[in-house]
């Protein structure tokens, strides 16, 4: 056997392992669904991929010198394993990632795209500072416009369930609105001096 089979060899293994990570979605023993930096199965395969695919083509022109061959199919290996440790992956846990947690209930949002009646929207809530949108549902089956300001009063299959603030807190639009104009005029007061 020479060494190039021996490289072509294990650049075939490499695809099949490589191959089956991704369909299988191994990382870490767990399914993947954005971690970067560890080294982990498809890092693995892609080390022997990278070291049979260049220890072959050095082999092939060096007429099977091992000196060669050798040193630069491992670096070539190592190169490869690297890269994939930059690939933006996450791990799913089997725990549902997509749509809001259940610690959202409780939280204001915005609807960015209209709920129709016993049909499902988009909402725009805050979270961690960042806006995130998720699938939305009406509590009581009603539509709900596009802009309606809404409270997430539930979580179920990935879905926040919402309400409108009017109907939470019949009036509490307006008492907002009246304290602002209070603490509005408050300010102006104090920057003329009436106190």
């Amino acid at each position: 056997m020479t060494l190039e089979l021996v490289f072509l060899g294990m650049s075939g293994i490499g695809l099949v392992l490589g191959a089956l990570a991704l369909m299988t979605g191994a990382r870490d023993g767990r399914r993947v669904r954005v971690v970067a930096g560890r080294p982990d199965f498809l890092s693995g395969a892609a080390f022997i991929v990278a070291f049979g695919a260049v220890g072959f083509l050095v082999a092939r022109l060096q007429n099977g010198n091992a000196v060669l061959s050798v040193p630069t199919a491992l670096a070539a290996g190592l190169g490869g394993a690297w890269l994939t440790t930059l690939l933006p992956t996450s791990v799913d846990d089997g725990a549902e990632t997509a749509g809001p947690r259940p610690e959202v209930v409780g939280t204001v949002g915005t609807l960015s795209l209209p709920i129709r009646e016993g049909a499902c929207g988009e909402l725009a809530y805050s979270d961690g500072g960042s806006t995130r949108t998720c699938i939305a549902r009406s509590q009581n089956g009603c539509a709900i416009e596009k802009g309606t300001e809404v409270l997430v009063t539930g979580y179920e299959n990935g879905t926040a369930i919402v309400r409108r603030i009017e109907d939470v807190l019949p009036g509490v639009r307006q008492a907002v609105r009246r304290i602002e104009a209070a603490s509005a005029e408050q300010v102006t007061r104090r920057m003329r001096g009436n106190c």
